[in-house]
């Protein structure tokens, strides 16, 4: 099987809303609010590249009522097989 080393991307978020969760949120199976930090980044970043999968790593946690202000904070998204790896990623911003 052929694959490719993965694509590491490095950035900051800043979280204005005290509604939107880090990280999908379930509880008893059921999904707690609309959408995730992880999500607004891995979404366009997988389709942009190409990618089959993509993993969101931060730097540190918070609660989801909790907003993220000043320099934001750091993350770094994981793209895996990706297929376009010379995408516009200042498009993605």
């Amino acid at each position: 099987t052929l694959g490719r080393e993965p694509l590491y991307i490095r950035g900051r978020y800043v979280k204005l809303s005290r509604s939107l969760p880090q990280s999908p949120w379930f509880i008893d199976g059921e999904r707690k609010g609309e959408g995730s930090v992880e999500e607004c980044i891995c979404g366009p970043v997988t389709r942009a590249l190409g990618a089959t999968e993509c993993k969101f790593h931060a730097e540190g946690r918070e609660d989801i009522d909790v907003r993220m202000l000043g320099a934001g904070r750091t993350f770094v998204v994981e793209a895996k097989n990706v297929r376009r790896a010379a995408a516009d990623l200042a498009a993605l911003e």
